[in-house]
C-alpha cells in the first residue's frame, strides 16, 4: 500500500491523495479479508524536499502500528516532475546555484546518490531510519488491538494528528472490526 507520508501538509504540497485514515482503513479491510501483517507492505517515501527525518520516522511507526510492514524508499528527483522542481528549489536554498547540478548531472537523480548531496536530511539519519524499518518488520505492532485473532489481529495505530483520532471513533472502526 502506498502511504508515502502521514503529514497532511506534505500530501497537499505534493498533490497526493490518501493519508493516514485511508491507509488505516485499507489495512483494516485487508486484515478482515484474512491478510497477515507480513503480507501487507507499506511504501514510505523518505527524503522528499521539505520532509524531515522525524516526519519519516513517525510515518514508519504509524505503518507498523497499523499492522503493516514498513518499507522505506529514497526520494529521487525525476526530470519534468514536481519532485524535481522542489528538489532544485531546496538545493538552491541550501547552496545557491546548486539545483542546476540535479539536471546537468544525471547521477544526482539516482535515489541512492541523491542523499549524499545533503539537500534533504543527512544520509546518516536515513540509514538509521532504514535500520528502524528492519527492526520493526520483526516486531509486533504496538497500537491498540481492535480484534483478537493471533496473526490476523487488527490494530489501530496511535493518532498522528487530531483528525485521525476523530476518524478512529467513527462507526467504521467499531463495526468493521
Amino acid at each position: 500500500l502506498s502511504l508515502e507520508t502521514i503529514a497532511t501538509e506534505r500530501l497537499r504540497e505534493w498533490r497526493r491523495s490518501g493519508g493516514a485514515e485511508a491507509f488505516a482503513r485499507a489495512v483494516v479491510a485487508l486484515r478482515r479479508a484474512g491478510f497477515r501483517r507480513d503480507q501487507i507492505g507499506a511504501y514510505i517515501m523518505g527524503g522528499m524536499p521539505g520532509q524531515t527525518s522525524e516526519e519519516t520516522r513517525r510515518t514508519i511507526e504509524f505503518a507498523h502500528d497499523a499492522g503493516a510492514t514498513p518499507y522505506l524508499n529514497e526520494f529521487s528527483p525525476i526530470p519534468g516532475t514536481l519532485g524535481m522542481e522542489r528538489a532544485i528549489a531546496q538545493a538552491d536554498m541550501r547552496r545557491p546555484g546548486s539545483g542546476r547540478e540535479l539536471i546537468e548531472e544525471p547521477l544526482w537523480q539516482n535515489n541512492s546518490l541523491y542523499f549524499l548531496r545533503g539537500d534533504s536530511y543527512p544520509a546518516e539519519e536515513f540509514i538509521e531510519l532504514k535500520r528502524l524499518t528492519r527492526r520493526l518488520r520483526s516486531a509486533e505492532p504496538v497500537g491498540k488491538a481492535l480484534a483478537s485473532g493471533g496473526a490476523n489481529a487488527v490494530f489501530l495505530p496511535a493518532a498522528p494528528h487530531g483528525d485521525f483520532r476523530q476518524a478512529a471513533d467513527r462507526p467504521f472502526f467499531q463495526e468493521d472490526c
